[in-house]
């Protein structure tokens, strides 16, 4: 009787989405990877598992089981989405501590995408934004970059204008977006945050898992720090604000609230109950939410 420890390889290349390869086979067959790049290649070896089978009986089942295998490996399979990071929507009116508390989140660690900042780099010299505002509004555009006080005098109360501001601007901003979140994916975060300062305003609380609202139930505390910026006034203060869902709106809006009128190191001790909370839950799957 001629048994056969090992056959010849076969070579098959399946996509990395397949389910392990030693589940495809059956008693007596092994899958070795051999390398593990954007497709995961695989040597089909046939392994003489202890049945002294007749070398036609063990050819035959050879034969039998590779066709089954090439069958499914043409077949389409169909890939659970995996894991992705949570994502949590950062917003609060003006003069909240929403920036103090945008440091926070970095200070454990945890990846944020500042709207505000991304703007500020879109406005900047060489910024993607810089020659279609100059266009639509000439002389807002000084040595180069867009000057914010410029611009102000073009927007602030004025709604037309401000809308096609925004036209220009948000898909220059969403565009950095999805860059953020497919690196996210990549570096394996558990969490990230997007700190929008329009986030209900501009509906963009749909792109995100929840929403955490940074307040303060003290008024006089929010104008001293507003007012207290350079270049500020109580009239751009007002100006700012009509364009800005209320406060008391936005608390009953969000996922989780997070009161700044106490002391730097009390809110950090709330906001990493928070982020506790959040890492507690079943990690999320692709796609991100829209």
């Amino acid at each position: 009787m001629r048994t056969r420890a090992f056959a010849a390889p076969v070579r098959v290349t399946v996509p990395s989405s397949t389910v392990h390869a030693h589940r495809l086979g059956y008693k007596g067959h092994i899958y070795t990877p051999c390398s593990r790049t954007n497709f995961d290649t695989f040597y089909c070896q046939r392994v003489n598992s202890g049945n002294l089978l007749s070398w036609r009986s063990q050819r035959r089942k050879k034969q039998e089981h590779l066709g089954l295998l090439c069958s499914r490996m043409t077949e389409p399979v169909s890939t659970p989405a995996g894991p992705r990071p949570f994502v949590l929507g950062l917003t609060g009116s003006i003069g909240m501590g929403k920036s103090t508390v945008s440091d926070m989140f970095r200070k454990h660690s945890i990846p944020v995408l500042d709207a505000d900042k991304l703007v500020h780099e879109l406005y900047g010299p060489g910024g993607e934004a810089v020659e279609p505002v100059g266009k639509l509004f000439p002389g807002v555009v000084v040595d180069g970059a867009v000057s914010r006080p410029e611009l102000a005098k073009h927007v602030i109360n004025q709604e037309a204008n401000m809308k096609k501001l925004e036209a220009i601007v948000h898909p220059l901003v969403a565009a950095q977006r999805d860059v953020f979140l497919r690196q996210s994916v990549k570096d394996r975060h558990r969490l990230i945050v997007m700190d929008i300062p329009l986030l209900f305003e501009t509906s963009a609380e749909k792109g995100v898992d929840a929403v955490l609202v940074v307040s303060t139930a003290n008024l006089e505390l929010q104008k001293q720090r507003v007012c207290a910026r350079p270049g500020m006034t109580e009239e751009k203060f007002a100006a700012i604000l009509s364009r800005q869902v209320p406060d008391d709106e936005k608390r009953k809006r969000a996922d989780f609230v997070l009161d700044t009128s106490c002391a730097v190191d009390e809110t950090e001790a709330k906001l990493v109950a928070i982020i506790h909370t959040i890492l507690c839950r079943p990690a999320p799957t692709l796609p991100f939410p829209q």
